[in-house]
């Protein structure tokens, strides 16, 4: 059982390999690295396990837990994508990640008959983890890839999730399996872009890549700004709105929409995914960006 489970790792972290130019140039480059780090941690712990045939039920339980705890770094690591904190947040994610982790710390030193001991706290602390995952990619287009990396999580994390689990339950290759096909889903998804280009192509495959926390971020001040500088112009879910033509307005919104995505992406990757941006406004995005003082603020 172990080989399909490092088979299904492979193939994820392929996948992750093969669409990296989705993220270059961007701050999800963090998060694709706790990904493919997590997908390694879990395949560490396979053949380790499979290394062992005669370990223990707690023993087993112990570093299964160890190697689950990991899947949540990628999210939280999306969560703080935004320049210049991004690298700092880093170790947030990794603080997370010991908190979930000690009980198997304290399992080596002081070990309870046997049988790891996570505590209420944490499992309540992983079921809302789960579903914060969900929450920021469910409006997207990797909603049913979101879904089943849920599922994935869900079912891999059985045995210690709160009033249902159960010990030494055999759902891990199932959780393994669901959250790689879920990778495989959100690659498939992105063979090619779904946006027309443009202003609002740029838009959605922003908020399709960075989720929901961001994309309410970025459309909370684009629609303040507007309506503080009397655009008439509105920044939803799906795109710009606008009741009236923009006139000379139009040129300082895809201004100020530019300096907010430029504290997430490159001027290049703006370029890629708008598709139709003038050369000149590209060059200007690069300037501005390296003269930026880096505690500024989006």
């Amino acid at each position: 059982e172990y080989v399909l489970d490092l088979l299904a790792i492979a193939v994820a972290i392929g996948c992750i390999w093969h669409r990296r130019d989705r993220f270059q140039g961007t701050t999800l480059v963090a998060p694709a690295a706790w990904a493919v780090g997590s997908l390694t941690m879990l395949g560490i712990v396979d053949v380790i396990v499979a290394a062992n045939g005669a370990m223990s039920a707690g023993t087993l339980d112990a570093m299964r837990y160890f190697g689950m705890t990991c899947v949540f770094c990628t999210l939280m690591a999306v969560l703080g994508a935004k320049r210049p904190q991004h690298v700092g947040w880093q170790w947030i994610v990794l603080s997370l990640w010991v908190v979930l982790a000690l009980p198997v710390g304290e399992a080596v030193v002081l070990w309870n008959g046997g049988t790891l001991d996570i505590g209420p706290f944490r499992q309540w602390m992983i079921v809302i983890l789960v579903f914060v995952g969900l929450g920021n990619y469910g409006l997207t287009r990797f909603s049913l890839a979101m879904v089943t990396a849920v599922v994935g999580q869900l079912v891999m994390f059985y045995p210690v999730l709160p009033l249902i689990g159960g010990p030494h339950s055999s759902t891990w290759s199932w959780g393994i399996w669901l959250i790689c096909a879920a990778i495989l889903m959100a690659w498939w998804q992105t063979r090619r872009s779904p946006t027309n280009g443009g202003w609002d192509g740029l838009w959605v495959d922003f908020r399709d890549a960075f989720g929901l926390v961001w994309g309410l971020r970025v459309m909370e001040r684009i629609n303040a700004t507007s309506k503080i500088c009397d655009w008439n112009a509105e920044l939803g879910w799906f795109g710009f709105q606008s009741e009236v033509p923009l006139g000379d307005s139009a040129g300082e919104l895809e201004r100020t929409f530019r300096t907010l995505l430029r504290r997430f992406v490159s001027p290049e990757w703006i370029q890629s995914h708008h598709g139709s941006l003038p050369s000149e406004d590209v060059a200007e995005d690069v300037a501005v960006t390296e003269d930026s003082p880096s505690d500024e603020s989006p």
